[in-house]
């Protein structure tokens, strides 16, 4: 007869955290010092943390490239002696080390957070959540080969969702301000922001937590305002950021990506006279006007669906059928399909995010290896970026329906006392 062993497994949740942690950290940190790239980190990134060495709050004046909002040139600040050093000593690996380490330890933060977020489910959701981020291979690429802020802009996204859905809407006005001084994406946010507010609030909590994040994003811009003597510098740094890029597609997978429509200016003609940026925007105004009429469908019916799941489709569809996409403009879907998983309490959701996860993936890396190896990987990239396209749109029709199903069979937003997901 068979021997049985009653052998059971004790989680140390804080142990077990901090493994995942020390891990993703380790593993980033190796893949960002050692990766060398050499396409727009060494010519726009390190050239901002020279700049701001110089003087910070007139940055925008003397660094003639800085086009970002002003968070991240602000921690530059606090790195740019390393970084020049490493410049000096003409160190690669220093080079790529200190100019990765804010997106990184920001995806670090993401770690955190979303073990944050899952204990309020139980313990083994928190962990589950921690350690899908931390393995999640889209953004360790994005952060520690590339180097690119966009865990910055995820981190608060994350922030803003949890606390919607904690019905702390002036928590979630300040994180939103956050990401705005971070990257100009989070503004196609707002009008989740504002709909959740004015729907689902009264107006003097709608108004009052609004006011504070315009107070704390005005905070964020006031001393560069200063010191460059431009009053109107928020401005010029966001509308220039949109205007930088007018072309039907930048290597994204998106409806334009089957086509040959790669760096082709928006103004070429789709019908007649209707050019493709008259396309763009008609489609971007189409896709808020769907977004009103759902949500006010919702409030009609006394209904209501976790915030999270109405910014999940918006974005995604945002990237999929706007023109002046980039290959990483799609990212911001994959924390939110990951929180759309925990909020939603489904499963299919988070296939939804396994999806994401790999499209985000092979876009970035598709562009990036060519961008930085020529060869083989810039002959295969139309073909690549078509196929991906297509999988892409496949993934949409996918999450929509699931959508839909959720709009028709609505789940309470708030919180459960025990969990029902793992």
């Amino acid at each position: 007869m068979e021997q049985k062993y009653n052998f059971q497994i004790h989680i140390n949740e804080k142990v077990w955290l901090g493994y995942i942690v020390v891990f993703a950290l380790v593993l980033r940190l190796l893949i960002g010092g050692c990766y060398y790239n050499g396409f727009d980190t060494v010519s726009y990134n390190i050239p901002w943390a020279e700049g701001v060495r110089q003087g910070l709050f007139n940055a925008y004046s003397h660094v003639e490239s800085l086009n970002y909002p002003p968070l991240f040139p602000t921690l530059l600040f606090f790195i740019s002696g390393p970084i020049h050093h490493a410049v000096e000593i003409q160190s690669g690996f220093l080079q790529m080390f200190w100019i990765k380490l804010i997106p990184i330890l920001f995806d670090i933060g993401l770690v955190v957070l979303l073990y944050a977020i899952g204990k309020k489910y139980n313990q083994l959701c928190g962990i589950f959540l921690s350690t899908m981020w931390a393995l999640n291979i889209s953004t360790i690429f994005n952060c520690s080969f590339w180097g690119q802020t966009d865990s910055m802009l995820l981190f608060w996204i994350a922030a803003m969702f949890f606390a919607f859905q904690r019905k702390r809407p002036t928590l979630a006005c300040i994180f939103f301000a956050l990401g705005c001084l971070t990257k100009l994406q989070m503004a196609y946010l707002a009008p989740i922001l504002l709909l959740e507010l004015f729907l689902y609030y009264k107006p003097k909590v709608a108004f009052s937590a609004i006011g504070i994040g315009v107070g704390v994003g005005a905070l964020g811009w006031l001393p560069f305002i200063i010191g460059s003597h431009n009053l109107l510098l928020p401005l010029s740094i966001y509308l220039g950021g949109f205007d930088e890029y007018n072309y039907i597609n930048l290597n994204a997978f998106n409806l334009y990506g089957i086509g040959s429509n790669n760096w082709k200016p928006d103004s070429s003609p789709f019908f007649g006279s209707f050019t493709y940026q008259d396309w763009g925007t008609l489609v971007s105004v189409l896709l808020l006007i769907g977004i009103v009429f759902i949500y006010l469908y919702l409030r009609w019916q006394k209904r209501h669906i976790p915030a999270v799941l109405h910014a999940t489709m918006f974005m995604n569809a945002i990237f999929l059928f706007s023109t002046k996409m980039h290959e990483r403009y799609q990212i911001p879907v994959v924390i939110l399909s990951l929180l759309c998983f925990v909020f939603c309490q489904n499963w299919k959701m988070f296939y939804g995010y396994l999806g994401v996860t790999a499209i985000t993936f092979i876009n970035q890396a598709a562009f990036l290896l060519k961008a930085n190896f020529q060869g083989g990987f810039s002959t295969y990239f139309e073909f690549v970026q078509r196929v991906g396209s297509i999988f892409n749109l496949i993934l949409f029709v996918y999450l929509l329906y699931l959508y839909v199903d959720f709009i028709f069979r609505p789940i309470e937003p708030n919180l459960p006392q025990q969990n029902k997901i793992l």
